[in-house]
């Protein structure tokens, strides 16, 4: 993906998810998959802390969609 197009992404999940919860989060088993999320010793502890957070704002960083979500509390 080029750069507009990168941002047009972030534009529309913007619409579409802010101010919703996370309600699962499927991390698949591939190798790569634990060099993503190194801070977790396994791939349900990250998933688990993700679960029933708010979305609170979808923003960009070059060519990457990133998401900003609050605590569960």
């Amino acid at each position: 993906m080029e750069l507009p197009e990168v941002e047009v992404v972030r534009r529309d999940l913007e619409k579409e998810v802010v101010g919703r919860r996370i309600r699962g989060v499927d991390v698949r088993p591939q190798r790569n998959a634990m060099r993503i999320i190194r801070r977790h010793a396994r791939r349900k502890e990250f998933a688990d802390q993700l679960a029933g957070r708010k979305i609170t704002k979808v923003d960009r960083k070059w060519k990457w969609c990133a998401g900003t979500w609050r605590r569960k509390w």
